[in-house]
């Protein structure tokens, strides 16, 4: 979806997307999308914070995600904000030792 929306709008994907873009299968398209969206909503003020339950909730309401899809879906999220948060972290730690004259 995502690789198939950026190829019809004669967009090219970021570099780190059109990498791997062999290795996303068409299922990982809608979790990289609702991530990509749901971060929108995460608060941002002394640092990055988490992406709001109650928005994660909206987002599989909204597309119709129940049960134990719901949870599988919550999930995923979590950990992909994880990561998200872990390599900014990283980033963060080696620009500041990096930015230094």
């Amino acid at each position: 979806m995502l690789m198939m929306q950026a190829k019809a709008q004669r967009r090219g994907l970021p570099k780190k997307l059109a990498d791997l873009e062999d290795k996303i299968e068409p299922w990982m398209e809608f979790y990289l999308v609702a991530f990509e969206d749901l971060m929108t909503e995460a608060a941002s003020g002394f640092g990055l914070g988490p992406i709001p339950w109650s928005k994660i909730l909206r987002y599989a309401e909204v597309h119709g995600i129940r049960g134990s899809d719901y949870h599988d879906f919550r999930h995923i999220i979590r950990k992909m904000e994880s990561v998200h948060h872990k390599k900014g972290e990283d980033s963060g730690s080696g620009n500041s030792e990096g930015s230094k004259s």
